[in-house]
């Protein structure tokens, strides 16, 4: 066990560190990737939103929260010995003995009985796809995270199984092209992980060994093709959502933004920076900001000519009608 290098004096201080070192177990900040993957769906489909629907959704990502935590457990769990000889995953709460691992049992307790109340109170189809995510997480970090390929898919099917439960929240069927895109978005930010972590093979080959299948040019190709399959998809669905609402028009506008995204993505992939960290690239990239917000100023000024020319239009009827 590595021994506290940072003792506490006060009881205060050290009260306050050990309950920081329990929750950092649990991951709370990667909260939001739950939160995000879930409200894809609903999102799209707000204008029919009750309060049932929204508690329901309220409850999907909690227990999804609740499970990712748990998985988290389990892994940290599974690796604590490799993560000791990580750089910076040795000074996790595990590895760096700040929790022991009966304490983590215990934790990993008290999340499945939340989990079980919870799901019980849930349409029971979103607690088979939370239960369907927890064995699929299971079998990676207990042998499947050694297989390539198909650790990157599990990973990626996580995200997706989390968007579908946002459907299912709202009593809708999930769009086959919303989860096609959030999959092959997933599995593109996994790659562009791989790709980051195996530049770092003297750091991390010890800790990951799945790294020894892959090459940088095999990577490069799956990042490609993933980038291609995630485009082809997410414009699919824009197309949808937008033909929906009687704005076809827009796909248009809306392109060259869609574009430059994957491009800005595949930039800093290729660069070899931000994509160690796929959160932190989606929430810290300035450039990325920018773009979505001119892709939004975009839509909303060409909807507002829309309406103007369509408005013009009809007058010009009605005046050529009534002469």
């Amino acid at each position: 066990m590595i021994r506290d290098l940072h003792p506490v004096r006060h009881p205060v201080d050290h009260l306050v560190r050990r309950v920081g070192d329990h929750l950092a177990l649990l991951r709370p900040t990667h909260a939001a990737k739950s939160l995000v993957a879930i409200s894809i769906g609903p999102a799209l489909m707000l204008g029919q939103a009750t309060l049932p629907t929204l508690v329901t959704l309220a409850g999907t990502i909690a227990l999804f929260v609740l499970a990712s935590s748990a998985v988290y457990v389990v892994n940290d769990l599974a690796d604590i010995e490799r993560d000791r000889l990580h750089p910076k995953k040795r000074l996790r709460p595990l590895a760096s003995g700040a929790v022991a691992p009966a304490t983590a049992l215990w934790m990993l307790a008290g999340l499945a009985a939340c989990m079980v109340a919870l799901a019980v109170a849930l349409p029971p189809l979103i607690g088979m796809i939370v239960g369907l995510y927890l064995v699929c997480n299971l079998a990676y970090s207990l042998a499947l995270k050694h297989t390539p390929i198909v650790e990157m898919l599990i990973v990626a099917a996580g995200f997706a199984l989390r968007t579908a439960s946002g459907y299912v929240a709202f009593g809708l069927v999930p769009h086959p092209w919303v989860i096609a895109t959030v999959l092959a978005g997933s599995l593109l930010l996994t790659i562009g992980k791989r790709r980051a972590e195996l530049q770092r093979a003297h750091d991390s080959a010890e800790h990951r060994p799945v790294l020894a299948h892959y090459s940088q040019p095999l990577l490069d190709a799956y990042l490609l093709v993933a980038g291609i399959a995630c485009f082809a998809a997410s414009l699919a669905v824009l197309v949808d959502t937008l033909d929906s609402v009687n704005r076809p028009a827009l796909v248009f506008v809306s392109l060259p933004f869609v574009i430059y995204l994957f491009q800005r993505y595949l930039l800093l992939a290729f660069a070899g920076t931000g994509t160690g960290n796929p959160t932190r690239l989606l929430l810290g990239d300035r450039v990325t900001h920018v773009v979505l917000a001119a892709w939004a100023a975009a839509l909303v000024v060409a909807a507002m000519l829309g309406d103007v020319m369509l408005d013009g239009w009809v007058a010009l009827e009605a005046g050529g009608a009534l002469s």
